[in-house]
């Protein structure tokens, strides 16, 4: 790997570890209830954005502990099986579930994160480390949002208790 795309792997990774405590703490802290039925269907997809925001976090887990040409080449499988499952999730999640949990959640997770996970793969497949900054700029921009929203999520009780 050239010196400048190591160079813009470890910027990328201090990326990578704020990205890693934003999604830990917002996949935690989770929402409040507000009053809305939800189905054992509807549950069990709206589990689909958890289990994209767990591989997001896991691909950044990975994405920090690159240090060397060595270490990129060693892990970069395992660094994009963690994005391709996070992206996997992230298009099984219904839309009308995004809608329930929350009116822009759409828009931000369709149109910000699930793209720019899809660009971040791309971008690791082609040795491409500025369009992987990028990326990881838009999913932090997401994260960021999540985090601060999560208080106005439409959660049914039992996911506010585990």
């Amino acid at each position: 790997m050239p010196r400048t795309i190591l160079a813009a792997m470890q910027n990328h990774a201090l990326h990578a570890r704020f990205l890693t405590v934003l999604l830990f703490a917002a996949a935690l802290t989770g929402a409040c209830s507000k009053g809305v039925d939800w189905s054992t269907r509807e549950r069990d997809n709206a589990a689909h954005l958890q289990a994209s925001l767990q591989a997001t976090s896991e691909a950044a887990s990975i994405a920090n502990a690159i240090t060397s040409d060595a270490a990129f080449r060693d892990q970069q499988d395992e660094l994009l099986k963690a994005l391709r499952a996070a992206h996997l999730h992230a298009a099984r999640v219904d839309d009308a579930v995004l809608d329930k949990l929350h009116p822009q959640l759409y828009g931000k997770f369709r149109l910000v994160y699930q793209r720019a996970l899809a660009r971040m793969i791309n971008a690791y497949e082609n040795g491409d480390p500025d369009a992987a900054q990028d990326a990881a700029a838009d999913i932090q921009e997401f994260i960021e949002w999540y985090r601060n929203q999560r208080h106005t999520f439409r959660w049914w009780e039992e996911a506010m208790q585990g």
